[in-house]
């Protein structure tokens, strides 16, 4: 049987589906992080490899019979990206045609069947990519967490871990966002909390996981998580104006499709970026990604 394999790649997790040359959907699997620019060539062949390895033989497939692949994955964003994940691919012994793209697009292709769309992705980072009627792309941020991001679970994180700091170095004492942080990794000391966060080797989506904590602390009435994840939304709006600007957006109905763990998952952070959007663009409607992005991946693979 001749099948397509659909990647959505994360800088976290990544999700590998199958289906056939109609689109029925076969089988799926979840790997590690399949972002080149945040992890090492080797690991993200090996996650990809061995998934795809194990997928298949799950189902007796065999990779002569893939007529296409698609992976879509958070930082692929330049040619010399998009070039290093095809020879990664071709590494596997995948023989039919291969599409290489961000996570960004086959997020939206999930989203919407035809036509104009906007998504905007906060997760471990942000991103916002838009598509107009006749097929034109554009994105704004994706920076990164080192100079972006902003309004992810990074910068949540970080903006909180700062203003924690801030405040045990103003008061001298743990305010309870700082208590809140360091209950949830287990540490109890201000400066074994620094060494964790400086920790050898770095690894951005433990510290954007913290986020969580954030929204908590916002919930048991903490002033300071609820001002960041208030910025939060306000960076989300801005990506969208940004994006909005450069598709010479007039007014016309539109799709606004959000993704991400932040988006989806926090309810304020959510609330208050669909609050200001349909305050300023009404005729914008803001859904949240019903479909996994691994679906656009394969939609893509089919040429849908």
């Amino acid at each position: 049987m001749n099948f397509v394999i659909g990647i959505e790649g994360g800088g976290t997790k990544s999700t590998i589906a199958i289906a056939d040359l109609n689109g029925k959907f076969i089988d799926k699997t979840i790997t590690g992080t399949t972002n080149i620019n945040s992890s090492s060539l080797e690991t993200v062949s090996e996650n990809i490899h061995l998934a795809v390895n194990a997928l298949l033989e799950r189902n007796n497939l065999n990779k002569e019979n893939c007529s296409s692949f698609c992976i879509g994955s958070a930082g692929i964003d330049s040619k010399a990206d998009k070039q290093r994940m095809m020879q990664l691919i071709k590494s596997l012994g995948i023989e039919g045609l291969i599409a290489v793209t961000n996570d960004a697009e086959i997020s939206l292709k999930a989203g919407i069947e035809k036509g104009e769309g906007i998504l905007i992705i906060a997760g471990t980072g942000s991103i916002a990519y838009g598509e107009d009627t006749v097929g034109n792309c554009y994105r704004a941020g994706g920076w990164d967490y080192l100079i972006g991001d902003e309004g992810s679970g990074y910068w949540i994180a970080t903006q909180a871990i700062n203003k924690a700091l801030k405040s045990w170095d103003e008061k001298g004492e743990k305010s309870k966002l700082l208590c809140m942080l360091m209950d949830e990794i287990s540490i109890q000391d201000v400066e074994e909390f620094i060494n964790y966060i400086y920790k050898v080797p770095f690894n951005k989506k433990i510290i954007a996981g913290l986020s969580v904590v954030v929204d908590r602390a916002y919930q048991e009435g903490d002033s300071t998580s609820k001002a960041i994840l208030y910025q939060a939304s306000k960076e989300l709006v801005f990506l969208t104006q940004t994006i909005l600007k450069r598709m010479k957006y007039k007014g016309q109905e539109i799709t606004l499709i959000a993704h991400g763990s932040i988006l989806v998952n926090n309810k304020f952070v959510y609330d208050k970026f669909k609050t200001e959007i349909s305050k300023i663009y009404p005729n914008i409607k803001v859904i949240k990604l019903r479909q996994g992005a691994w679906y656009g991946a394969v939609k893509l693979a089919l040429f849908k």
